[in-house]
Protein backbone atom coordinates (compact mmCIF):
# COMPACT_ATOMS: atom_id res chain seq x y z
CA UNK A 1 0.00 0.00 0.00
CA UNK A 2 1.48 3.35 -1.04
CA UNK A 3 1.14 6.48 1.06
CA UNK A 4 -1.41 7.92 -1.39
CA UNK A 5 -3.66 4.93 -0.60
CA UNK A 6 -3.65 5.48 3.18
CA UNK A 7 -6.51 7.57 4.58
CA UNK A 8 -7.43 8.84 8.02
CA UNK A 9 -9.86 6.39 9.58
CA UNK A 10 -8.49 3.33 7.76
CA UNK A 11 -8.40 0.39 10.15
CA UNK A 12 -7.22 -3.21 10.19
CA UNK A 13 -8.07 -5.84 12.80
CA UNK A 14 -6.11 -9.10 12.87
CA UNK A 15 -6.35 -12.07 15.25
CA UNK A 16 -3.40 -14.07 16.58
CA UNK A 17 -3.39 -17.18 18.74
CA UNK A 18 -0.77 -17.20 21.49
CA UNK A 19 0.73 -20.65 22.04
CA UNK A 20 3.36 -22.01 24.37
CA UNK A 21 5.41 -22.98 21.31
CA UNK A 22 5.38 -19.39 19.97
CA UNK A 23 6.42 -18.04 23.36
CA UNK A 24 9.30 -20.54 23.48
CA UNK A 25 10.36 -19.62 19.94
CA UNK A 26 10.40 -15.94 20.92
CA UNK A 27 12.43 -16.71 24.06
CA UNK A 28 14.96 -18.64 21.98
CA UNK A 29 15.18 -15.79 19.48
CA UNK A 30 15.85 -13.09 22.08
CA UNK A 31 17.45 -15.20 24.82
CA UNK A 32 14.92 -14.33 27.54
CA UNK A 33 14.14 -17.39 29.66
CA UNK A 34 13.08 -15.52 32.80
CA UNK A 35 11.05 -17.77 35.12
CA UNK A 36 7.99 -15.50 34.87
CA UNK A 37 7.60 -16.86 31.32
CA UNK A 38 8.26 -20.58 31.98
CA UNK A 39 7.78 -21.47 35.65
CA UNK A 40 4.09 -21.57 36.65
CA UNK A 41 4.79 -21.73 40.38
CA UNK A 42 7.13 -18.75 40.16
CA UNK A 43 4.56 -16.75 38.16
CA UNK A 44 1.75 -17.59 40.61
CA UNK A 45 3.95 -16.53 43.52
CA UNK A 46 4.33 -13.17 41.78
CA UNK A 47 0.54 -12.74 41.55
CA UNK A 48 -0.15 -13.98 38.02
CA UNK A 49 -2.59 -16.74 37.05
CA UNK A 50 0.18 -18.63 35.23
CA UNK A 51 3.29 -17.86 33.20
CA UNK A 52 2.97 -14.74 31.08
CA UNK A 53 4.09 -13.98 27.55
CA UNK A 54 6.97 -11.55 27.09
CA UNK A 55 5.81 -7.96 26.67
CA UNK A 56 7.77 -7.56 23.46
CA UNK A 57 6.39 -10.87 22.19
CA UNK A 58 2.94 -9.37 22.58
CA UNK A 59 4.03 -6.18 20.83
CA UNK A 60 5.74 -8.08 18.02
CA UNK A 61 2.38 -8.90 16.46
CA UNK A 62 2.04 -5.18 15.73
CA UNK A 63 4.97 -5.40 13.32
CA UNK A 64 3.22 -8.00 11.18
CA UNK A 65 0.09 -5.91 10.87
CA UNK A 66 2.03 -2.74 10.04
CA UNK A 67 4.28 -4.42 7.48
CA UNK A 68 1.68 -6.58 5.78
CA UNK A 69 -1.56 -4.62 6.04
CA UNK A 70 -1.62 -1.05 7.30
CA UNK A 71 0.25 1.10 6.45
CA UNK A 72 1.85 -1.70 4.42
CA UNK A 73 5.13 -3.06 3.07
CA UNK A 74 6.40 0.24 1.68
CA UNK A 75 6.47 1.80 5.17
CA UNK A 76 8.96 1.63 8.03
CA UNK A 77 8.45 2.19 11.75
CA UNK A 78 10.04 5.39 13.05
CA UNK A 79 8.58 5.59 16.53
CA UNK A 80 6.59 3.20 18.70
CA UNK A 81 5.10 3.98 22.11
CA UNK A 82 3.30 1.28 24.10
CA UNK A 83 1.47 0.91 27.40
CA UNK A 84 0.88 -2.55 28.87
CA UNK A 85 -2.45 -2.91 30.64
CA UNK A 86 -2.59 -6.60 31.57
CA UNK A 87 -0.61 -9.79 31.07
CA UNK A 88 -1.06 -12.16 28.17
CA UNK A 89 -1.21 -15.92 28.76
CA UNK A 90 -0.61 -18.89 26.49
CA UNK A 91 -3.79 -20.17 24.90
CA UNK A 92 -5.33 -16.73 24.55
CA UNK A 93 -6.27 -15.18 21.23
CA UNK A 94 -5.45 -11.53 20.76
CA UNK A 95 -6.91 -9.03 18.39
CA UNK A 96 -4.56 -6.35 17.06
CA UNK A 97 -6.33 -3.19 15.91
CA UNK A 98 -4.38 -0.57 13.95
CA UNK A 99 -6.10 2.64 12.84
CA UNK A 100 -4.83 5.65 10.94
CA UNK A 101 -5.10 8.84 12.96
CA UNK A 102 -3.31 11.23 10.61
CA UNK A 103 -1.51 11.24 7.27
CA UNK A 104 1.15 13.92 6.70
CA UNK A 105 2.11 13.92 3.04
CA UNK A 106 4.66 16.72 3.46
CA UNK A 107 6.96 14.37 5.42
CA UNK A 108 5.67 11.02 4.08
CA UNK A 109 4.40 9.97 7.52
CA UNK A 110 1.42 8.13 8.94
CA UNK A 111 0.36 8.34 12.60
CA UNK A 112 -1.49 5.25 13.82
CA UNK A 113 -3.21 4.14 17.02
CA UNK A 114 -2.65 0.57 18.20
CA UNK A 115 -4.74 -1.52 20.56
CA UNK A 116 -4.33 -5.19 21.41
CA UNK A 117 -7.29 -6.91 23.07
CA UNK A 118 -7.68 -10.36 24.55
CA UNK A 119 -10.39 -11.52 22.18
CA UNK A 120 -12.72 -13.57 24.39
CA UNK A 121 -12.97 -10.92 27.12
CA UNK A 122 -12.37 -7.80 24.99
CA UNK A 123 -9.99 -6.60 27.71
CA UNK A 124 -7.23 -4.26 26.61
CA UNK A 125 -3.75 -5.80 26.82
CA UNK A 126 -1.63 -3.15 25.09
CA UNK A 127 -2.29 0.29 23.64
CA UNK A 128 -0.06 2.78 21.94
CA UNK A 129 0.83 4.77 18.91
CA UNK A 130 3.23 4.41 16.03
CA UNK A 131 4.64 6.73 13.42
CA UNK A 132 5.55 5.11 10.11
CA UNK A 133 7.21 6.75 7.16
CA UNK A 134 7.57 6.00 3.49
CA UNK A 135 11.22 6.39 2.52
CA UNK A 136 11.67 7.92 -0.89
CA UNK A 137 13.27 5.82 -3.59
CA UNK A 138 16.30 8.12 -3.70
CA UNK A 139 17.07 7.70 0.03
Amino acid sequence: MALVDVKEGDEVVTDFWVTEEKILQFAELVGDFAPIHFDSEFARNKGFDDTIAHGLFTASFISGVLGNSLPGPESVINELTLKYHRPLYKGQTIQVRVSVQRVVHAVNAVYLAITIFEKSSSKKVVSGRVICSYPSEDT
